[in-house]
């Protein structure tokens, strides 16, 4: 007999430059996105009102303030800014988690920013059976 395959698509596809943000304003990066902007002890994180976009990029010196960049996840592998000052002090609305499907990057004095734009980003959808396959009594026998 003659196996054919065929693909279910699902929700998620590998992304290597995967970003997003939740309503308390913590910042998740892939190490490919981070890479992207020279990979920083700390970043500037500007904001652009009229076209409702943060700008993520490496701080230096002259940049005066930064958000320090941590590790969280399992090992480690998701790098995380706590950004709530950033949506407090603009005042930026984030209802629940969004993610950003089209990460692009733009050069802001001769150095590279990640643009999350708001208008642009996608709801994540929650997981209903909290990650883990649960099966009834029934089901094992």
């Amino acid at each position: 007999m003659k196996t054919v395959w065929q693909q279910c698509e699902g929700d998620f596809i590998y992304d290597d430059h995967y970003v997003s943000i939740n309503r308390r304003g913590e910042i998740a990066m892939s190490f490919d996105a981070y890479g992207r902007i020279r990979e920083p002890v700390g970043v500037a994180l500007l904001w652009d009102a009229p076209a409702r976009r943060i700008g993520v990029k490496a701080a230096l010196a002259d940049d005066g303030w930064h958000f320090p960049v941590g590790k969280c996840g399992r090992g480690g592998r998701t790098l995380v800014i706590r950004a709530a000052r950033l949506l407090k002090k603009f005042d930026i609305k984030i209802e629940r988690t969004l993610r950003f499907r089209d990460v692009y990057w733009e050069t802001l004095n001769d150095r590279q920013m990640l643009i999350l734009d708001l208008n642009h980003a996608t709801p994540v959808t929650r997981n209903t059976n909290g990650g883990r396959n649960k099966t009834t009594q029934q089901e094992q026998l």
